[in-house]
């Protein structure tokens, strides 16, 4: 083979090469195009997915935060931001537990993933309530429910929560409502009651007065004999004295004043008794807790409702005397003590045998880390069907125009999601029922983040 051969079939297999190469090229080139308008195309539904997305958690009305597994806020919408007053990029990088200290584990100086939070957020499937902090330094009261979410290795957790600022507001009306209504309700009888001593207390003055003017005759005649000049006009004077004397039932009159003026300023005692409790139940509940006698509760609480009792009902009280001051809010545990006894009186009432009256008991008492009120009757009971349902809002099974289904309800309200407290009953159809309010001692927190559940009966 000539040199010149040679070089054509080298410079044929270049041209193949370069040719092949030319098409891989081209065909490489084509790929890349098709890749690329793929992914501008997947970018474009990402880019849209995501203004989506933030379209939702924008207009979404409750508040949500994501943070990371220790516990550095990553993101959240408008409305976490208007609940704290706190623009989100104030909210970035910040703590969890700066907005909410009131969780439970919660440690700002370690893992957000301690023993305690992560069993908050293990109940996912469970709203609960906690205390938020406002930039102006004020505590919010909030609902926060936790989602664990996982993206390949990493964790992160989200917090969807509501401002129940209002609705405690609401809450607080309700029951402030609820309890001028209870007091309208027993007007009635309170008027009575007050009527009562008044009258006795009238009666005895008016005795008193014409006493008075008998003895006023009597002393103006001692007073005249002290003035006597002669014996003839002591004479005289002695006469009339003894005469009135003979005319007028001093040993009555000695043995019936003193009971007048005692029967008299006990009535007084007794009104001045049934208003103060007027005044203490009526009176707007404290924003914070107070350190309160729970006898002087439970007194105050049946003096207003006497005259729903008296007549159906034989009160036995026992009172603990040494009871020790108890962190409450004294108002709603009033109105929960009151709506009990009224709704006591009312089983006894449709439960009596004529001319026989029934059995109020009431029982103050420690144990442990509780203190205890009992509040029996020996009225109907409950049914067993219904039990289940007592605290249930508006359920009442007394007939229209009796009764509104509020009072045990707002009676749980008060001592279970306010004081951290139990309410729990016994109930025998036909025999009676018995109420046992638990109120911590010391309880933990000022703000209660419990949820409401069913009364759980005890055994006696």
């Amino acid at each position: 083979m000539s040199d010149i051969e040679l070089l054509e079939r080298v410079l044929n297999r270049e041209r193949l090469a370069r040719k092949d190469a030319e098409q891989l090229l081209e065909n490489k080139s084509r790929e890349l195009y098709l890749t690329n308008r793929e992914l501008t195309a997947l970018a474009a539904e990402l880019k849209d997915e995501v203004e989506k997305t933030q379209t939702i958690m924008n207009s979404v009305a409750e508040g949500m935060i994501v943070f990371s597994a220790k516990g550095l806020i990553e993101s959240i919408n408008p409305a976490a931001e208007q609940v704290f007053g706190i623009t989100a990029s104030d909210f970035v990088h910040r703590h969890f537990c700066t907005l909410v200290p009131s969780l439970d584990g919660c440690d700002q100086s370690t893992c957000f993933r301690t023993e305690g939070l992560d069993l908050e957020i293990s109940k996912s499937d469970q709203v609960r309530e906690y205390v938020g902090v406002h930039r102006d330094g004020f505590a919010i009261p909030l609902e926060i429910s936790f989602s664990q979410v996982k993206h390949g290795e990493e964790t992160f957790y989200l917090a969807i929560l509501r401002d129940l600022s209002r609705k405690k507001l609401l809450e607080s009306q309700l029951i402030q409502s609820r309890k001028l209504e209870a007091v309208g309700q027993l007007a009635t009888g309170i008027a009575h009651e007050i009527n009562t001593p008044i009258q006795y207390v009238g009666d005895n003055t008016r005795f008193l007065q014409s006493s008075f003017q008998e003895l006023d005759v009597l002393l103006e005649l001692a007073v005249q004999l002290t003035r006597v000049d002669s014996p003839e006009s002591l004479s005289q004077s002695v006469d009339a004295l003894r005469q009135q004397v003979n005319g007028t039932d001093l040993d009555f009159l000695r043995e019936e004043i003193p009971l007048a003026i005692e029967q008299a300023l006990e009535g007084a005692e007794t009104v001045t008794r049934l208003v103060r409790a007027m005044k203490e139940f009526s009176h707007p509940g404290s924003v914070e807790k107070q350190l309160t006698d729970l006898n002087r509760v439970v007194e105050s609480t049946l003096t207003v409702t006497r005259n729903e009792w008296k007549y159906v009902c034989d009160l036995e009280l026992d009172l603990e005397q040494d009871l020790p001051l108890i962190p409450c809010y004294p108002q709603d545990l009033k109105q929960a003590i009151l709506n009990m006894i009224v709704n006591a009186a009312h089983a006894v009432e449709s439960n009596l045998a004529p001319h026989c009256k029934g059995k109020l008991k009431v029982r103050t008492r420690s144990d442990g880390e509780w203190a205890l009120i009992e509040i029996g009757d020996s009225g109907c009971g409950i049914p067993t069907r219904i039990q289940h349902r007592i605290f249930d809002p508006f359920f009442t099974t007394k007939p229209v125009g009796k009764g509104t289904g509020q009072g045990l309800s707002i009676a749980y309200n008060a001592i279970v999601n306010r004081h951290q407290g139990k309410l729990d009953f016994c109930s025998a159809e036909g025999e009676g029922t018995t109420f046992l309010i638990r109120l911590p001692v010391n309880p933990t927190e000022s703000f209660d983040k419990q949820i409401p559940t069913e009364g759980v009966a005890y055994a006696h």
